[in-house]
This record gives C-alpha cells, structure tokens and sequence, in this order.
C-alpha cells in the first residue's frame, strides 16, 4: 500500500474511501494519457464514496484530489 495526499477540507473521509480513491489514481493517469483531457463522466468509475462535501463519484474524488495536490490543472469547465 502506498500513502498520498488527498484533499478532504479537513473533514473526516474513512480510510476505506481513501483508499479507493488513492487506488483509482493509476487508471485515471492511464485514461488521461490515452485520453487528454477528461471530465469524471468520460472516466466511468461510478462507485459512490463519502467526501466533504457529501457522496460522490469516485473519478471525481481523485481528480480533485489530483488537481488539489497540484498533480493536474484544470482544461476547461462545461
């Protein structure tokens, strides 16, 4: 197992989503480098997880907390 940053507002997240978020990081670098550009529909990780700010996809748990450690920026907004 492996230990990352990942953004939680300061909020109390379970380890157990933590973890899944931490685990989805490799596929999403792999998506983005077969991809560019993505939003957290074009990623496809559906699993619901309890963030700060209430329950959420997982793709989008691990792009913001990608782009909070300043791992990724952000393209552009639809």
């Amino acid at each position: 197992m492996f230990k990352v940053g990942l953004y939680t507002l300061g909020c109390k997240v379970s380890s157990y989503e933590t973890e899944a978020v931490a685990e989805a990081f490799e596929r999403v670098r792999a998506i983005i480098r077969e991809k560019g550009a993505v939003s957290s529909d074009d990623i496809g990780m559906d699993q619901k997880v309890a963030w700060p700010w209430g329950a959420t996809r997982v793709s989008r748990a691990a792009l913001e907390s990608m782009w909070m450690t300043g791992e990724l920026t952000i393209n552009h907004k639809d």
